[in-house]
């Protein structure tokens, strides 16, 4: 009986050194529908509803393959902030003053800009290590660090260990720091699925952003990224 406690006590972490980094994104990707689906994906563009503070607004986001990207934040009709990211510089507009970032400051829009950001981890600038199994809202999950992101000092995600799918991400940057969980995951085609619930809490702020449109591979002209 003790030796049996013994193992159960230890069984955590040993289950936790059994799997790299690497291989939980890979079941990730597999969760979501596999690399080969989500490589026909193309473009994205997405609706959600957003309240923030009890006001209400709507995004409207468009990425397209390989990292253009371009977000406008409207509340009644009336555009409240926008940003587009040509793949090397973005521009962004709030309240009628624009300015244009520098290729380096640009960078931190990377991620945002990338259908699957977590294809980004593969390259050679980033560096992944796999922490301890904890829980979230009750399920094991995987717990990666990322090193290397542009604009992000630190950054943890959590990976289910049942399913597969991310639940969870913790980010620290210059700007302060940032929970986002990822829900209400639904399929789409090509045989792909992307959270449709994101809760993101930040400067004491609790943000709710749920996509009432997600359509894939609608053929979004390059003119939609340009920096005017």
């Amino acid at each position: 009986m003790k030796k049996l406690l013994i193992a159960l006590l230890f069984s955590a972490p040993v289950f936790a050194q059994d799997i790299t980094p690497q291989q939980v994104l890979e079941k990730y990707f597999t969760a979501i529908g596999g690399r080969t689906n989500m490589e026909k994906v193309k473009d994205f563009h997405g609706v959600s509803s957003t309240e923030v503070m009890g006001q209400s607004m709507e995004n409207i986001e468009s990425k397209k393959a390989p990292n253009l990207y371009s977000s406008v934040v409207d509340q009644s009709g009336v555009e409240l902030a926008k940003i587009v990211f040509d793949g090397k510089q973005a521009k962004i507009s709030q309240m009628g003053n624009s300015q244009v970032l520098d290729e380096s400051a640009s960078k931190a829009l990377l991620t945002q800009a990338l259908i699957f950001p977590e294809t980004l981890y593969f390259t050679g600038d980033i560096a992944l290590s796999l922490g301890g199994n904890e829980k979230h809202d009750e399920e094991d999950c995987y717990v990666i660090s990322v090193a290397g992101i542009p604009g992000i000092t630190t950054l943890k995600e959590y990976y289910s260990v049942n399913s597969g799918l991310k639940l969870k991400q913790v980010a620290e940057g210059p700007a302060g720091s940032a929970n986002v969980l990822y829900k209400d995951y639904k399929d789409f085609e090509p045989g792909v699925k992307f959270a449709t619930h994101l809760v993101q809490e930040t400067m004491g702020m609790t943000i709710e952003k749920k996509f009432t449109s997600i359509r894939i591979n609608s053929q979004i002209s390059d003119s939609e990224f340009k920096l005017e």
